[in-house]
């Protein structure tokens, strides 16, 4: 959900329609969103194929076309670091300087009330209790504050310092200017450094391999749609990384040159290959260095144009972009604090301890049609197995999940089997009585635990409480039902 204003909306377009090469449909307008913030919409019925905008590559703001674009290169940062430290560097020492200004002050931090937008791992301790034990802590760990991020602000910080002695370059006001003797201050700028990170976060494209993640103007106005997006974004990222040049650079021609000599390949050789790049068509070079949203089906007069952020549940869409959608058909119900309780009784550690080394890893392998030794590939997509211990949006137990309750309500007898010939499809073949039996004893757990909203809580916590309510309800619902 962007966050601009529709004050900067003018300035915007304008830094758009200034742009060579750049195309924004008459067919569209901005204007205030039902969802929240500004939003895109149909002026007149669109066909599906319809290109809403083109913008070219030097149109989009990215750390490596950057004013301090080197000085990154040269000190090896990289990545969303980076882009942040670019980023402040454009808004609070080159301001109007530079040629981005006019869309990068569109990009706030703080919301209407005059708060720094900060993502959960930056709320104070009272929010996160309430959110304590949620699936946004326990499957998420979004709760916990980065390390990462604490070590991006003392990097940037030494850097500002460094770039300032060495170059006199400005230290960016009110952000890396910090008295660290001020525990205060240095609070107050490391929050102010993590809110432009997330609110960067909310609005970056992949590119291609030379810019890598960048803003860009206008397509970071569509909202998010859960199940249905409208428009898809396209941009060519094989690229060279040294220059961000498609086809033959100079870079790739030194490269081939190099290789060329290295082979003792002709001179010839290498003259006909640099006549044959030389001939390529001017206009599909150009294309390939423009960036589009095209939209996927038709849209009708006055709906609004979505994109997507992926397919993903409130609590990651709280944790990466900062806003929720409601009844979200990605939220899930993490159950992995409460079966940690199961585990305290001593007559399921045993089956515990053999489902996490040797029974989750078998099982993984069966369902992804793995039945042979895992190899080095497989094990590393292995997730945690706790993190498949979840009931979807529908209040149905994943399958892993299934399992594993079989695992615990299974006979001596059938453990004894199982553990003696780790054939993990007898799980896959029990009776749904004993899962059910343990399902509601987690969901009773999980009931205990999970707080009821009140009416002062922040809409985007209740928003999260509410999700995981209606899961926890619609689980006990059909567990609680007679079974075919």
């Amino acid at each position: 959900m962007s966050n601009t204003q529709p004050d900067d909306l003018s300035d915007v377009l304008r830094f758009v329609g200034d742009s060579d090469d750049s195309f924004w449909s008459i067919e569209c307008e901005v204007r205030t969103s039902p969802n929240g913030g500004l939003g895109v919409f149909a002026k007149q019925d669109l066909e599906e194929g319809t290109v809403l905008l083109k913008l070219p590559k030097s149109c989009l703001f990215s750390a490596s076309n950057s004013s301090i674009a080197n000085l990154l290169v040269d000190d090896e940062i990289d990545g969303v670091l980076a882009l942040n430290i670019a980023f402040l560097y454009e808004t609070t020492v080159f301001k109007e300087k530079s040629h981005w200004f006019p869309y990068l002050k569109s990009i706030r931090i703080y919301n209407d009330d005059g708060l720094l937008v900060l993502p959960p791992s930056h709320w104070s301790e009272t929010e996160k209790l309430l959110l304590k034990g949620s699936t946004l802590d326990t499957l998420h760990g979004g709760l916990a504050k980065d390390e990462d991020v604490q070590e991006g602000f003392e990097i940037a910080i030494d850097l500002a310092h460094k770039w300032n002695g060495e170059f006199g370059l400005p230290i960016p006001q009110g952000f890396l200017d910090v008295d660290l003797s001020d525990k205060q201050e240095v609070l107050l700028k490391f929050h102010r450094f993590v809110a432009t990170a997330y609110a960067l976060s909310s609005r970056i494209f992949e590119i291609d391999a030379f810019h890598e993640s960048a803003l860009v103007p206008i397509a970071d106005l569509f909202n998010h749609h859960v199940t249905t997006p409208d428009v898809h974004f396209s941009s060519l990222y094989d690229v060279c990384q040294l220059c961000g040049e498609p086809g033959m650079c100079k870079h790739l021609v030194a490269e081939a040159a190099l290789e060329a000599a290295q082979q003792d390949l002709s001179e010839q050789e290498m003259d006909e290959s640099s006549d044959e790049d030389e001939d390529n068509d001017d206009d599909e070079s150009k294309q390939d260095e423009l960036v589009d949203m095209t939209l996927v089906h038709a849209v009708k007069k006055g709906q609004e144009v979505f994109n997507s952020y992926g397919d993903l549940s409130n609590a990651l869409l709280l944790a990466r972009y900062g806003f929720t959608v409601a009844h979200n058909p990605n939220d899930v119900l993490h159950l992995g604090k409460e079966i940690r309780q199961l585990a305290r009784h001593q007559r399921h550690a045993q089956r515990i301890a053999w489902w996490r080394k040797i029974g989750y890893p078998l099982w993984f392998r069966s369902t992804h049609k793995q039945e042979t030794e895992p190899d080095e590939e497989l094990e590393q997509e292995l997730p945690p197995w706790l993190s498949e211990m979840c009931i979807d949006s529908e209040g149905s137990p994943a399958e892993a999940l299934v399992a594993f309750l079989n695992l615990l309500s299974m006979s001596e007898l059938q453990w004894k089997r199982l553990y003696d010939t780790s054939k993990i499809q007898a799980l896959n073949k029990m009776g749904d009585a004993g899962v059910r039996t343990f399902l509601l004893r987690l969901l009773a757990y999980k009931g205990l635990s999970l707080q009821l909203p009140k009416p002062d809580t922040p809409d985007t916590i209740k928003s999260l409480l509410n999700s995981e309510r209606r899961i926890l309800q619609k689980a006990k619902y059909l567990q609680t039902q007679p079974h075919n």
